[in-house]
Parts: structure tokens; sequence; C-alpha cells
């Protein structure tokens, strides 16, 4: 996890096309090669840090709620993403982070608020519900990435 550096803009290409695809044709095959690049993939995602540890309990990011009061922990695949809430956490630095990074964060979250993760909330808002996470926990455990 680091912090991102605006001067080397960063997309996540393959979480987009990987998304759009599956959106055209969901098979189990595109649905198998999309969790496998989410969790080899990096991401956007604003959080404070409580500390000099870089472990996931030091890292307040920042959360969305949902109509049926779940948290939301939001994601993003590329700058023009996140800066359509920008505005939003103004106070948060923006870290580029392994979805492995993001796995921890969550894991820690869910011992205490029903949460979910959502892929670019304001673009594609593209829902990882539990089970889906639980997958791709899998997969990272499986292949050791």
């Amino acid at each position: 996890m680091q912090i991102y550096d605006k001067n080397r803009p960063y997309i996540n290409r393959q979480t987009l096309i990987d998304i759009k695809q599956l959106s055209l044709s969901a098979t189990i095959d595109t649905t198998k090669k999309m969790v496998e690049n989410i969790y080899k993939g990096k991401f956007l995602c604003p959080m404070l840090c409580r500390g000099r540890k870089k472990n996931a309990e030091q890292f307040s990011p920042y959360l969305l709620t949902s109509d049926d009061v779940e948290y939301v922990l939001p994601i993003f695949t590329n700058e023009l993403e996140i800066n359509r809430c920008k505005e939003d956490f103004d106070e948060y630095t923006v870290y580029l982070c392994d979805f492995a990074d993001i796995l921890g964060i969550y894991t820690a979250l869910a011992k205490s608020l029903p949460i979910s993760i959502v892929i670019d909330p304001y673009g594609t808002n593209f829902i990882l519900t539990k089970e889906m996470i639980d997958i791709i926990r899998e997969i990272g455990l499986r292949t050791k990435i």
C-alpha cells in the first residue's frame, strides 16, 4: 500500500474491461476471470492513517452508506472515477492498494460493521457482495499472489 502519486496516473483497465465483459456475457468463465483479475489488481482507496504501522487496523477508509443501512467501502479504478466524489473526502489521503490490502481492511471493518465493497460507486457501481469477496479471498489463498 502506498500513497497515490497524482504525477503518475493509474488506471486499472483490466477491471473496467472485465466489468464491461461481464455485463455483456455473464458466464462462469467471465466471472472467474473477473474475480481473479480483481485480486491481482490495484485500486485507489481514500483513507486516514492513524499510526506509523501500515497494517489494516491503522487505516480508516472513507465509507459510504447504502439505503439498507449497510456500509460500503468504495474503491476506484482510476483518478477520473475518484475525482467524481473527491470533495466528499478532502481530508483523506488516496492510497494505491493491492486487493489483498483492501481485503485486510474489509475484514477488520466486517468484525463490527455490515459492509460490502463497491468498485467505482459513481461510475460502473459494481458491488462486491460478501459471497464474491469470499470467492476472491479463496482465489488469493490458492494462488498466493
